[in-house]
């Protein structure tokens, strides 16, 4: 055999060499990003998507949120002498016909309201007596003091009112009542209602 010849031989045996190389390093990178790929996938499948963690994370549309506690009921100044006000004007209805024992009941309780509706008290005597009062100019304002809790007040009012006391349908007395009062206020099933009186001076 002859150099050439072997020459050629040396060159095959060679290029299988170096062909069994590069397929393997081929084999051997086309496995590697292979792996990777397989791992990025089982990577992927094993995180949340942003849909399935918005809807773990937020609040359905349909469950109504906790309801908050209910708003204090605590009366204000303004509100106080507003009550105190309105009874003045109902206080017509109430010691003169038609002797409205249900308004006096929506505005006064315990021992105002004791006062007026009692057998023997302001309604009855006005009524066994044929007598009424009927009431003229009045102004209410308030002095400073008002104390308040959520079911209690107190407030201070200075109180000017003519009054007028009729008997057997004849005016039999007219007085100008103007005095410093305190009133206690209480609440009850959610309305406020005159419970004390008191008159500070005569």
């Amino acid at each position: 055999m002859d150099d050439s010849t072997e020459k050629q031989k040396l060159w095959k045996i060679y290029g299988i060499l170096m062909g069994v190389m590069v397929g393997g390093a081929v084999l051997i990178l086309g496995g590697q990003a292979a792996w990777n790929t397989i791992q990025q996938n089982l990577a992927k499948s094993n995180t949340p998507s942003n849909s399935t963690t918005q809807s773990l994370t937020s609040t359905p549309n349909n469950i109504t949120p906790s309801p908050q506690s209910a708003a204090s009921n605590t009366l204000t100044q303004e509100e106080a002498v507003n009550l105190i006000e309105r009874y003045l004007q109902a206080k017509e209805k109430i010691f003169a016909p038609p002797f409205d024992r249900q308004l006096a009941a929506s505005l006064t309780t315990d021992t105002v309201y004791n006062d007026i509706v009692k057998p023997g008290g302001s309604i009855e005597w006005l009524q066994q007596n044929n007598a009424y009062y009927h009431y003229g100019r009045r102004s209410v304002q308030g002095t400073g003091y008002f104390s308040a809790t959520d079911n209690k007040a107190e407030v201070e009012v200075s109180i000017e009112q003519v009054v007028y006391f009729y008997s057997n349908e004849t005016l039999n007395k007219s007085t100008t009542d103007s005095s410093i009062y305190r009133f206690t206020l209480k609440q009850e099933n959610g309305n406020w209602k005159i419970s004390e009186r008191s008159e500070k001076n005569q």
